[in-house]
């Protein structure tokens, strides 16, 4: 989580990056933003397991993912009643794509889940 650096500048938050792109850990948070890094090759974070986690956990107790995100988003809808909109920004080939297809199938396997206890 970058809130918890010492400095928030460009240069930290690039050096936080590229210590995370190195050893895979291609997410990290600013608050409530979700900063991503293509890693430009196949990762194992995207398993039903993984998935899970984030479903029984939350995002708060596990490391910054896109379904900590949906996941987030997804609890404030059905505990709250309020609306969501999640903004997935980047430049081309940045996985603005693949970050909103794993996006929608957290939200997809949850509400699946929730309508067939």
């Amino acid at each position: 989580n970058m809130v918890q650096l010492k400095e928030l500048n460009e240069a930290s938050i690039l050096h936080n990056l590229r210590i995370r792109f190195e050893a895979d850990e291609i997410y990290t948070s600013v608050g409530t933003i979700l900063v991503s890094v293509n890693p430009f090759k196949l990762l194992n974070i995207y398993t039903t397991e993984i998935l899970q986690q984030y479903r029984n956990k939350g995002y708060r107790n596990l490391p910054p993912h896109v379904y900590g995100t949906a996941d987030a988003a997804y609890g404030q809808l059905t505990r709250y009643g309020k609306s969501q909109s999640c903004i997935v920004s980047g430049e081309s080939g940045a996985g603005k794509t693949e970050a909103t297809k794993i996006f929608l199938q957290f939200i997809a396997e949850v509400s699946s889940q929730a309508s067939n206890p």
